[in-house]
């Protein structure tokens, strides 16, 4: 009996686990996979966004948008290798992943199935603020990317209906569709926030229901539970510790910039589908900050938290996380000298479990003397484990394992 082999994945695929996501069966998809968008992370190399964009859309005008959190400025730079957050469907980010050469593309990362109700198609491209936030000598912004921030909280304010979350920036909520706010989410600024403040506060109480309801935290109607809504939440907990002061003696130099990701992308362990909405948070947290000015006319130091982790990947820098991360702070940021900016990373979650390794020699071996480590690994049966030896020659160094 002949044989007939089924090709089951695409091996010209730039991204095996992108294709996989893509080319899964109707039933895996909550409507038709063609119309559905997704958020998602393309590597440009050599080309700017604004000639990225007019090569996708001459082939495909239906199927691509990107961020209105993109300026000008940001649009025209031209980077050996810049990664950019778009929306796109299906049809196109196929085409780039398998095709990505002919749009100088060098990688695809899928995050997730976006609602084209949380995108305003009409969004204009924003222009750098011309006015300025003028704070005192000593200031430190603290940013926070989390989810579920509760961030009418008292300990974020200071005074009943002030408060000192600069910029609050939704990314969960449907935009105002005004043509002037956000592509994808919304963001208040101070002032916003305070009027909003005063329109629920009463008799000295602050109705945090009506509060949330109107920047789009809470929906009694919606299918998806607000963790805003409950007593406790992650990202309300993470900004207390990082910034909560008494409102009764708040900080005068501590300001506060929050980004709400989405909550359904934080529960994807792999990190995958949280990418596009770290991008887009960083990105508005980079520009947000740039407004402030102390006396002496420099921008003030930024200290950015981010609890969120993964134990997969390479760990060397080299994943897309971390790539994501070096691209705003890191040596390659183009914006570097700009603005101080540090980042806070979570440790400590795995407890005792050793992830990392280092083997030191000793310098009174013999060179090239070789010594054998053990390795344990996971194979691809769940119940099956491997064990083998990994000979390696001393130079006089510390190897990372």
């Amino acid at each position: 009996m002949a044989l007939h082999w089924k090709t089951v994945r695409n091996m010209h695929a730039g991204n095996q686990v992108t294709d996989f996501r893509l080319s899964r069966s109707t039933n895996h998809y909550p409507t038709d996979p063609e119309s559905i968008w997704w958020s998602a992370l393309v590597d440009l190399s050599g080309i700017s966004i604004n000639d990225f964009e007019a090569q996708v859309l001459a082939s495909y005008p239906q199927d691509l948008l990107i961020p209105n959190d993109y300026d000008h400025y940001d649009r025209a730079q031209v980077s050996s290798r810049q990664i950019v957050a778009i929306f796109a469907r299906r049809i196109l980010l196929s085409s780039l992943n398998q095709n990505g050469a002919n749009f100088s593309v060098t990688g695809v990362h899928l995050g997730s199935i976006i609602d084209p109700e949380l995108l305003d198609f009409s969004a204009q491209i924003e222009e750098v603020p011309s006015a300025k936030i003028p704070v005192s000598k000593g200031t430190i912004i603290t940013a926070v990317i989390d989810d579920s921030i509760a961030f009418a909280h008292n300990l974020f304010r200071d005074g009943l209906t002030s408060t000192r979350v600069a910029f609050a920036n939704i990314l969960t909520v449907k935009p105002n569709r005004s043509g002037r706010d956000k592509t994808y989410g919304r963001t208040y600024d101070k002032a916003a926030i305070d009027d909003l403040l005063k329109t629920c506060t009463t008799n000295d109480l602050l109705d945090e229901q009506k509060f949330y309801a109107s920047v789009g935290l809470f929906d009694a109607h919606d299918n998806e539970v607000s963790a805003v809504a409950l007593r406790r939440s992650h990202g309300t907990h993470v900004m207390a510790l990082a910034t909560g002061y008494s409102m009764s003696q708040p900080p005068p130099d501590r300001p506060i910039i929050c980004a709400l990701l989405p909550s359904h992308v934080t529960q994807d362990s792999t990190g995958q589908s949280t990418l596009p909405s770290l991008i887009l948070a960083l990105k508005r947290i980079q520009r947000q900050a740039a407004q402030f000015r102390l006396p002496d006319r420099k921008r003030p130091p930024v200290v950015v938290n981010f609890s969120y982790g993964n134990f997969g990947g390479p760990h060397d820098g080299t994943g897309p996380i971390d790539r994501v991360i070096a691209q705003f702070l890191g040596d390659e940021s183009p914006r570097k000298f700009e603005q101080e900016m540090r980042l806070v990373l979570p440790a400590g979650n795995g407890n005792l479990q050793r992830i990392h390794a280092k083997l030191a020699f000793d310098k009174g071996l013999a060179a090239n003397q070789e010594r054998s480590i053990s390795l344990r690994s996971q194979m691809t049966e769940p119940l099956a484990t491997c064990r083998c030896g990994c000979p390696i020659a001393a130079q006089h160094q510390s190897h990372p394992l």
